[in-house]
């Protein structure tokens, strides 16, 4: 099963490969992001990281106007520590 927040998978591509899909709409259940997170850390699952901000007013402001303007390349990371 393959489950995107970013749009409606390819129905065509899913059947070729035997794969179920579904979108879930931005959202994941905890399931789904425990899954995606043990797919990540077994090195099934990789992200293109385009730039990691600071959890501060001034991160969050640039990574809210780096992705309203830019030309994204991957995913904006919000560090929190």
């Amino acid at each position: 099963m393959v489950t995107s927040v970013n749009g409606l998978p390819n129905p065509t591509l899913a059947a070729e490969r035997d794969i179920g899909i579904k979108y879930s709409q931005g959202f994941m259940t905890i399931e789904e992001l425990a899954n995606a997170v043990k797919l990540y850390a077994e090195g099934k699952l990789s992200l293109t990281i385009d730039k990691k901000y600071s959890f501060d007013l001034e991160g969050i402001k640039q990574a809210h106007h780096d992705f309203e303007y830019g030309h994204n390349k991957g995913k904006k990371i919000i560090v929190f520590e």
